[in-house]
């Protein structure tokens, strides 16, 4: 499977992140460690969603807008950390869209994390 919109499951979510995220000759215990992180995640995304689903109003709507800035967030984290090219950040997006559709609006704020300054007062590879 390598389209995420064919995904049916976690385990088909689990495979594409397998083949596209970790090295094929990965050691077991890193492919079981990053397989633990993935599931462990999944709960804890599937607990949020139940406790927003119990309450009343809308519980869901504001938890799955807490998520989304909390994994823009990281993302944004992670972007800066990595000093990437301008060529290797249009390889990024490609590979983004291929997975999924995005709209003007995604591809834009996906465009502002992938721009870098090379001047940047951070030092590479600092995450905070």
């Amino acid at each position: 499977m390598t389209n995420i919109q064919d995904a049916r499951s976690l385990a088909d979510m689990w495979a594409m992140f397998r083949a596209g995220a970790i090295p094929p000759q990965a050691p077991n215990y890193q492919v079981d460690s990053m397989r633990d992180a993935f599931y462990g995640g999944a709960w804890a995304f599937s607990l949020l969603l139940n406790r927003a689903f119990a309450q009343e109003g809308d519980g869901v709507g504001e938890m799955l807008d807490r998520v989304h800035d909390e994994i823009n967030a990281h993302t944004m984290a992670t972007v800066r950390a990595v000093r990437i090219s301008s060529d290797e950040a249009e390889r990024v997006l490609a590979i983004v869209k291929h997975g999924m559709p995005l709209s003007d609006a995604e591809e834009a704020y996906i465009r502002t994390l992938l721009a870098r300054d090379d001047d940047d007062e951070e030092p590479p590879n600092q995450v905070r």
